[in-house]
């Protein structure tokens, strides 16, 4: 992995997973939990891709945040706002002796 400097943490991005709750009638809610809002370092890895005959565009980002212990226990779950858009996270992997989380998001155009 190539180092890593502060001011390359230039992306502010919010992290939340969604959450079922359940009302008093016993319906069932899902609801975005907001984690918190982190910079990070953002590279961009969009691509075209085929299935079933259509064209669709991936917009898949790479982030770079600092490591959290919170993060890394909802990885599974994830989900990335980044101006005004929702990227679903696939892919989280520890980076450099847990100083970092590298989170792989993707959103289907």
């Amino acid at each position: 992995m190539e180092r890593t400097f502060i001011g390359q943490f230039n992306r502010r991005i919010t992290l939340s997973y969604n959450d079922e709750t359940t009302s008093s009638t016993g319906a069932v809610n899902n609801v975005l939990v907001e984690i918190g809002v982190v910079s990070a370092k953002y590279m961009d890895k969009s691509g075209t891709m085929e299935q079933e005959e259509k064209l669709l565009h991936t917009n898949t980002r790479e982030y770079l945040i600092r490591y959290r212990k919170d993060v890394w226990a909802q990885r599974n779950e994830l989900t990335i706002t980044d101006n005004g858009v929702n990227y679903r996270v696939y892919h989280t992997a520890e980076m450099d002796r847990n100083k970092f989380l590298k989170l792989t998001a993707t959103v289907y155009e």
